[in-house]
């Protein structure tokens, strides 16, 4: 896990930076894992690595293979959020209460003032991903203080692996910058992981309770758009009442209409970065794309859930509040 502790300067680099095909041992390689968030202990010190990273504001990729050995990582004083999947062999996560294995094909999702530790007894590959400050209060909602293991039957983790692999190995020039909308895809194939194993539901959440808000959430990622869609239709669409919906939420601490509203802010927010300079024609784009009427409405609906328009110094101040959707 890439750049956690004082290394924060690789989420600050400006332009990108892409470094390929670097192949370390002994020395070397702990003084570049350790310029990375990787501390290897004293036992491991021999190991050799093969490594390609990328290092763009507020976004670090890696995809690492090393040697038998242990790392400690993690506890940055500065909020984000960092993703492990282990691509070939296995790695253990040690945890207080015990190792936990995590296999090719799984992935690690902690944030990254969570100090980690983790072994490996043979060579793993690992593809690192670290999301800055500016993306991690998203995934803050969904992420509690211990690391969540994703399995590898999570589709989303498959594309989230195989984009990060295209950015590392896609493009010939290593001074080439990333793509904004490379940085976004790989945000929203993080979160929308998340929102496929809701780790942030509560534990004593019903198991059917539990299946309704994940569905429910999947639905309302795919049909924000429809200016039309409802909580109404929302319930219509996974064949239940409005009743049975809204207790299935009702433990969550938010409510189906809620989550929808939330979630057009969100998506208005990731879209209007991809644009190189917001002006009234990408507002009124963007509000349509995430079903609301206008320019205005999109604003105020920014401000209701303490986001702004990218490039603006705050918050904007809302004015009427759009009509509830």
């Amino acid at each position: 896990m890439i750049d956690h502790g004082e290394g924060k300067r690789m989420l600050r680099s400006d332009p990108s930076r892409i470094e390929r095909r670097v192949g370390l041992g002994g020395a070397d390689a702990t003084a570049w894992l350790g310029a990375r968030g990787f501390a290897t202990v004293p036992s491991a010190r021999a190991f050799r690595l093969a490594a390609d990273a990328c290092r763009a504001p507020d976004l670090a990729l890696a995809r690492i293979l090393r040697g038998p050995g242990e790392t400690r990582q993690g506890g940055a004083r500065a909020p984000g959020v960092s993703v492990s999947l282990v691509t070939e062999g296995a790695l253990e996560l040690l945890l207080p209460a015990g190792g936990v294995r995590v296999e090719r094909g799984q992935a690690v999702f902690s944030r990254t003032t969570r100090a980690l530790e983790t072994r490996n007894t043979d060579s793993v590959g690992t593809i690192e991903i670290v999301f800055g400050s500016s993306s991690s209060s998203r995934f803050d909602l969904q992420l509690g203080g211990e690391p969540v293991i994703v399995q590898d039957d999570v589709r989303s983790v498959r594309a989230l692996s195989a984009l990060a692999n295209e950015v590392l190995g896609g493009a010939d020039d290593s001074a080439a910058l990333l793509p904004t909308g490379y940085r976004i895809a790989l945000e929203a194939l993080a979160s929308d992981v998340l929102d496929r194993i809701g780790p942030d539901l509560p534990r004593t959440l019903d198991s059917a309770d539990r299946r309704l808000v994940l569905a429910a959430r999947r639905v309302v990622r795919e049909r924000l758009g429809d200016p039309g869609f409802s909580v109404r239709a929302l319930a219509s669409d996974l064949a239940v009442s409005e009743r049975r919906l809204q207790r299935a939420f009702a433990p969550t601490g938010t409510t189906a209409k809620g989550f929808l509203r939330r979630a057009r802010a969100e998506a208005a927010e990731r879209l209007l970065r991809t644009h190189p300079a917001v002006t009234p024609v990408e507002l009124e784009l963007v509000a349509r794309q995430v079903g609301l009427p206008g320019a205005r409405a999109l604003k105020d609906h920014l401000a209701v859930h303490g986001l702004s328009v990218p490039g603006s110094a705050r918050p904007v101040s809302p004015g009427p509040q759009d009509p509830p959707r």
